[in-house]
């Protein structure tokens, strides 16, 4: 992928003009899905554009390719901008497979395949915590497809000279959350907090102070199997277990992924 492209108004709308529309980020920017498994953030749809001055963008192309260098499994950074009659445009970046966490149906999570992919994402997030790179407005910002989770809009990550701790235990924590909320929140919230080693172990996850998701899910498999008497491999196992949680209720309009497969395939 070219690390900068230049392109007059027309070549830029008939790129995007036959794309599909593959969402929006949090930052309401347009995302466009290219060739060659390639997205495009037009960044004039969102708010780092500033409107009123087109030649001024919150970020750089410096700021935007900072981490272009750094190969990553599981965090999609920006490999690319675009320049539009000499404004900074768009970016490019590759596209990360799976659905957000928060819209994915709980019940069909194969507790196997998680763990299996929390131990690979928590790996490669010490990495790049060790590199000095920070996540901002990280939550609801990660994306499962029942084998890897993967972390997409990044572009307001930065370098940070805080300790490799530091930075490792923020990453990790916005990361956490959002798992945890995913297995527990939807249909075990009431099975959790009457169980006071589960519930002190979740909280924990919530507030930051234990960083070891992994347990808890163990933890949390073993108490639900124990409960329904039989061996817990998809959550939807855990039926008898099963109370619907009033509060986090998915609002009709926000879709909601199954990841359940036809097999009952364990990956590796």
């Amino acid at each position: 992928m070219e690390k900068i492209q230049r392109l007059t108004t027309d070549e830029f709308n008939k790129l995007i003009r036959s794309r599909k529309i593959i969402g929006n980020s949090s930052s309401e920017s347009i995302v466009y899905r290219l060739k060659d498994n390639i997205i495009l953030k037009d960044l004039k749809s969102s708010d780092l554009y500033d409107f009123n001055h087109p030649d001024k963008l919150v970020h750089s192309e410096e700021q935007l390719l900072r981490f272009s260098d750094i190969k990553s499994l599981y965090y999609y950074f920006v490999q690319g901008v675009i320049y539009v009659d000499n404004y900074l445009r768009a970016c490019l970046m590759y596209e990360c497979n799976g659905f957000v966490v928060n819209e994915i149906d709980a019940l069909t999570i194969n507790l196997t395949n998680i763990i299996k992919a929390i131990n690979r994402f928590s790996k490669e997030t010490l990495k790049i915590s060790k590199k000095g790179i920070k996540g901002f407005d990280m939550e609801s910002n990660f994306m499962y497809d029942g084998k890897n989770f993967g972390a997409i809009d990044t572009i307001h990550y930065y370098f940070s000279d805080e300790d490799e701790n530091s930075i490792y235990k923020s990453n990790i924590n916005y990361f956490n959350n959002d798992v945890i909320t995913l297995l527990v929140n939807f249909y075990f919230m009431d099975f959790v907090s009457q169980n006071k080693i589960l519930n002190e172990m979740y909280e924990s996850i919530k507030n930051g102070e234990s960083l070891n998701l992994i347990d808890f899910i163990d933890s949390f498999r073993n108490s639900l199997s124990e409960y329904c008497g039989r061996r817990i491999i998809y959550l939807s196992d855990a039926e008898d277990a099963i109370r619907e949680n009033p509060e986090t209720a998915v609002p009709s309009f926000t879709p909601v992924y199954s990841l359940r497969s036809k097999t009952n395939q364990i990956f590796d």
